[in-house]
């Protein structure tokens, strides 16, 4: 059986034209770093081919007796031809690691900022920690590497045997044909086993995937994980995850290890025959010492060359399984756009949604269907209904995460779809139903990193949402760092901190102009929310609000209820209107009375957890 992450990966992998199709655009701004190793390549080249023939002058300087002086020239020249070697064999190898970063850099802010244009359905077909792997492991430890180093030490290679070759050649025709040999079959063994390295990159690949996966939900829940006692059931998970990553990398080895010792084996019986022929002809007197000897130094040396070019096919094809892998997340395509030409924002009169329906895909049931509605600027809006009903989802279609199948969502007459999505987005406050905190102070939560928002707007927003009292009983204020999701935060807190972003741009920028509150007082007590809606209404009292809540005191603090039941607005109308009707609305608030009371609401939501206790 398929593991989920098995089942969301490419199913085809690129070949290397493809790959070189593809980064071509990124070679071209690195031209000039590109043309420098390509320039030291053939600079190592040159002196690495230079060695053996002044080492033959040498030796055959030493059989035939030269003159001190000259001899001793030519062993210093020799030292001087290693020395410049080993000099620029070092600063190739310097150059090729900081292009492969650069290189790498830029692929990974592409893919990141495709990766933060699409939407929550496109992304929801793929976990966390495989995206990760993609970012990290397939990105700079597979492909950006071949890129440039694997390509270059392969280039480097092939000159090398090249220029080995046409100097063997003009020493002897027959010995460089025998030194010939081992290149056919080392074509052959890795075309035979291709398919094979192919399989197991890509298993491990997924592998590798599947263990940061686990790791980042474990981490993300560890909450959880302690108060059920599921502690050695994870580390079970973990373990297995962790064989299978293993058993995969342990095939990739001696998949590896086989045709890499296969290939070393038989260079080196091309060695042999060479270092037996040549030998022959020196007793023969056909070839001088000073030849064989050089010849048998070439041999030696062909065999880096030839193991650089047979591990280039085998990075390259560990580079195509990744290339399909990120290729995957740079082309997928974003659920919403822009417009070609953007209309102007203005929000002065109204929102109007007309006939919208909705579903996740072509095939599955409408979470919308056919809601139609009107709210005047200024007007709260609350939207009630059972779990699954579409309030979530109407609220993400104002912000355009998603459009409609059909229908249209207007603001003052025009539809959102014609305006630019950051300028619509930005006359739109959020406060969703789970607080997205980060790893940072709760300063840096609130604003967002938005460098223009004074401090003194932070506390006013802090006020607002009730923040502020939570913060003054921290050390650190504002600048108390909160963990991973606000690990160290309340639920109350989290919300509070959520509902402080929402708000601060419109007190700092005056930006916002609609805020949207998807369940935000839900872990408040009854006092602290009152407080809530009563600072809202003093500070923000033109801005339109879009309530999602369960809560009744909530609700009857709107304007307009909108009662939504299996996609469809069923009833809408003011608390007191509903109320008259005796209709759903009054059947969904008693139902919520009941396990409000029930679960005992002011106790229930009393904030435990908080950082300081």
């Amino acid at each position: 059986m398929q593991s989920y992450i098995e089942s969301n990966s490419p199913k085809d992998t690129g070949s290397l034209r493809l790959i070189f199709g593809w980064l071509h655009r990124y070679w071209t701004s690195h031209r000039l770093k590109l043309l420098i190793l390509l320039a030291m390549t053939m600079v190592h080249t040159a002196l690495a081919i230079s060695y053996p023939v002044f080492f033959k002058l040498v030796v055959d300087g030493l059989v035939s007796q030269l003159p001190l002086q000259q001899l001793t020239r030519n062993v210093l020249f020799l030292l001087l031809l290693g020395v410049g070697a080993a000099i620029v064999n070092w600063m190739l190898m310097s150059t090729r690691g900081w292009t492969n970063m650069n290189i790498e850099a830029e692929l990974r802010n592409k893919i990141f900022a495709n990766l933060t244009r699409l939407g929550p359905s496109t992304l929801s077909g793929y976990r966390t920690g495989d995206v990760v792997t993609r970012l990290t492991d397939d990105l700079a430890e597979k492909l950006s590497w071949f890129t440039c180093s694997g390509l270059f030490r392969a280039a480097q290679g092939l000159a090398l045997f090249a220029f080995i070759m046409i100097v063997m050649f003009r020493l002897n025709a027959t010995l460089a044909g025998f030194a010939l040999l081992p290149v056919p079959i080392v074509a052959w063994l890795f075309l035979y086993n291709e398919k094979t390295f192919e399989k197991r990159f890509l298993k491990l690949q997924n592998a590798i995937s599947a263990v940061n996966d686990f790791l980042e939900a474990c981490f993300s829940g560890i909450r959880v994980l302690k108060v059920y006692n599921r502690q050695d059931h994870q580390k079970q998970g973990f373990s297995r995850a962790m064989d299978r990553r293993i058993k995969a990398e342990v095939k990739t080895i001696q998949s590896e290890g086989l045709f890499n010792s296969s290939n070393i084996l038989i260079d080196q019986m091309g060695v042999l025959v060479v270092l037996l022929a040549g030998g022959w002809l020196v007793i023969k007197g056909r070839l001088t010492l000073g030849s064989f000897v050089a010849f048998n130094t070439y041999s030696l040396m062909m065999i880096e060359p030839l193991w650089n070019m047979g591990n280039f096919f085998i990075t390259g094809k560990r580079a195509a399984v990744s290339y399909a892998r990120v290729r995957e997340l740079e082309t997928a395509l974003p659920e919403v756009g822009n417009p070609l030409s953007p209309a102007a924002i203005c929000f002065t009169k109204d929102i109007e949604f007309n006939d919208v329906s909705f579903s996740y895909g072509k095939n599955d049931k409408y979470q919308l269907k056919d809601i139609s509605f009107n709210v005047a600027k200024g007007e709260k809006i609350a939207l009630m209904g059972e779990v699954g009903c579409g309030k979530t989802t109407l609220a993400h279609m104002l912000l355009r995460l998603h459009d409609p199948a059909s229908g249209a969502i207007k603001i003052d007459g025009t539809d959102i779809r014609d305006f630019k999505l950051s300028e619509l987005r930005s006359i739109i406050g959020y406060a969703p139903q789970e607080a997205l905190l980060f790893s940072d102070s709760i300063l840096n939560n609130v604003i967002f990193h938005r460098k223009e928002v004074d401090q003194n707007k932070v506390v006013e927003a802090g006020r607002i949402s009730q923040l502020e009292k939570e913060v003054k009983g921290f050390a650190q204020g504002y600048d108390t760092l909160i963990g991973q999701r606000g690990a160290s935060l309340s639920g109350g807190q989290k919300q509070r901190t959520s509902l402080a972003r929402a708000i601060v741009e419109r007190i700092a920028l005056g930006h916002p102009q609609i805020l949207i509150l998807d369940d935000i007082t839900s872990a408040l007590d009854a006092t602290t929310e009152a407080l809530v809606w009563q600072e809202l209404n003093q500070k923000l009292p033109g801005v339109t609000c879009f309530i999602i809540s369960h809560r009744t005191s909530t609700i009857e603090r709107a304007d307009k209820i909108l009662v939504l039941k299996d996609g469809m607005i069923v009833e809408q109308g003011s608390h007191q209107e509903l109320m008259a009707k005796d209709g759903y609305y009054v059947t969904l608030r008693e139902k919520e009375m009941l396990q409000e009371n029930g679960n005992g609401q002011n106790g229930r939501n009393q904030e435990d957890g908080r950082m300081g206790r």
